[in-house]
């Protein structure tokens, strides 16, 4: 169930806005991207003093070039999305193996205390 919740995530663009939209918390956030560069957080998105910036970027391995997302694309920690049986959800692609580690210790910092409470991933 774990691995669930780590591997289905919503990616969002926030209006093509990245995490500059008023209101998100850019702590909570990673970059997503598809391809070998790692993009460069707009200039509205750096955090401001005594703010923390956004986690690490995430490479995602596209299901095929078709699927290949891009712009300002970010996934959110803080949320898990439920997906009704009867929507039909497509998968774009899978975690690069170089990012999985990442987005495991990420989604345990942001999200996984939520659940568990302050002390984290129970066994």
């Amino acid at each position: 169930m774990m691995q669930k919740l780590i591997e289905n995530r919503q990616i969002h663009k926030y209006g093509h806005q990245g995490i500059a939209k008023p209101g998100v918390k850019r702590d909570q956030h990673a970059i997503v991207y598809m391809g070998r560069e790692e993009p460069r957080p707009a200039d509205e998105e750096l955090p401001a003093r005594g703010e923390r910036g956004m986690r690490s970027s995430i490479r995602v391995k596209p299901a095929s070039q078709a699927d290949a997302l891009q712009g300002l694309l970010r996934v959110d920690y803080a949320h898990i999305v439920t997906v009704p049986h009867e929507v039909k959800a497509k998968s774009l692609g899978v975690v690069h193996r170089n990012s999985q580690a990442e987005l495991y210790s990420s989604w345990e910092a942001v999200f996984a205390p939520k659940i568990f409470g302050s002390s984290g991933v129970k066994g």
